[in-house]
């Protein structure tokens, strides 16, 4: 088995470490890295990759506006999106745009390794700490039975800014929550967001202002 990779990465540093790191799955060629997505995108009619591995923060382009790119073009080419960005917004946009897999930087070794492999086979390509994110929030926050809920927050963002009320910190919320830190960030992350907030302790003021917690 052989699987035919581009990279698409600007910073210089982790594009020379991703490359070290396929070097370790004989399986996995890399026929091109590019630190541009004009570049990128240019190259792969000649090329011809199985899949693509892309970063989303590239100075000349936006990484969803490649993956739209790419897929109306050449469909069989398979994306994974391997960024910075856990928010709902990057990662529902590059899913919607036809990425079949993503997965945070600070992901294992061997998470990002296998992950092309997987590509490969038709398997899934999203980490744990990020599908779980992605389908609790999908499946708590949405509509049900044709009904909004009424609560700003999801039932597990109620739980963690409830946990930090109580003055556990995140590392101690993973625990207690049988999670991944990645997965408490996430919540974090999305917490600070609809309320609008910057920091821990307004978080905590704000959703006991308004009857969260």
């Amino acid at each position: 088995m052989n699987i035919n990779v581009i990279l698409v990465e600007d910073h210089e540093e982790y594009l020379n470490f991703l490359k070290i790191l396929f070097k370790c799955k004989s399986e996995i060629r890399i026929i091109g890295s590019f630190r541009y997505g004009m570049e990128a995108m240019a190259a792969i009619n000649s090329m011809q990759p199985d899949i693509i591995i892309l970063d989303l923060d590239l100075p000349d382009i936006s990484g969803i506006d490649i993956i739209k790119n790419i897929k109306s073009t050449k469909n069989h080419i398979d994306i994974i999106v391997l960024s910075k960005f856990y928010d709902n917004r990057h990662i529902f946009s590059s899913i919607k745009a036809g990425a079949v897999g993503y997965l945070l930087k600070d992901e294992s070794n061997s998470e990002i390794a296998n992950a092309v492999v997987r590509v490969y086979k038709k398997e899934s390509a999203m980490t744990g700490s990020i599908m779980r994110c992605v389908l609790e929030d999908y499946h708590l926050s949405g509509n049900r039975n044709g009904k909004v809920r009424k609560n700003i927050l999801t039932d597990r963002e109620i739980t963690v800014i409830y946990l930090l009320s109580e003055g556990l910190t995140p590392k101690k919320i993973t625990k207690k929550l049988c999670v991944t830190y990645s997965c408490v960030r996430f919540h974090l992350k999305q917490i600070y967001n609809k309320l609008n907030v910057h920091s821990k302790e307004e978080a905590i003021a704000k959703a006991k202002s308004l009857g969260i917690i």
